[in-house]
């Protein structure tokens, strides 16, 4: 639970930072989908690298897990603040925080079997 909140926490963190620098002029406005797809893959990365490390056992599920729940949250905000909001850009938020989320349960495997020589 709380590489979920922490991956949501920085994720907003990014998106808001982000847009500050569109509102200023400092990016194009082009620029807001990437940064909310870098905003997932980042945050979901260090929120599921978090809970990894607090659960050893079963790494990849238990990113994916922070992962699903971070696109969940996200998809959900998007409808609420927004009204409509399209299937195709649900699809590619939930697969950008379901990479990040990937990506650290690779790299964050348990200790595994140690080995006598």
């Amino acid at each position: 639970m709380i590489g979920a909140l922490v991956a949501m926490a920085l994720a907003l963190c990014v998106i808001g930072v982000g847009a500050i620098a569109m509102v200023t002029g400092v990016v194009s406005e082009k620029a807001g989908d990437g940064c909310v797809l870098i905003a997932c893959a980042a945050g979901t990365l260090v929120g599921s690298r978090i809970a990894v490390r607090r659960r050893k056992k079963n790494a990849l599920f238990t990113a994916a897990g922070v992962a699903t729940m971070v696109a969940m949250v996200l998809a959900v905000s998007g409808v609420l603040f927004y009204g409509e909001v399209s299937v195709g850009r649900c699809f590619v938020v939930g697969g950008a925080c379901l990479c990040g989320g990937g990506l650290a349960g690779v790299i964050g495997g348990g200790e595994g079997s140690k080995r006598r020589v």
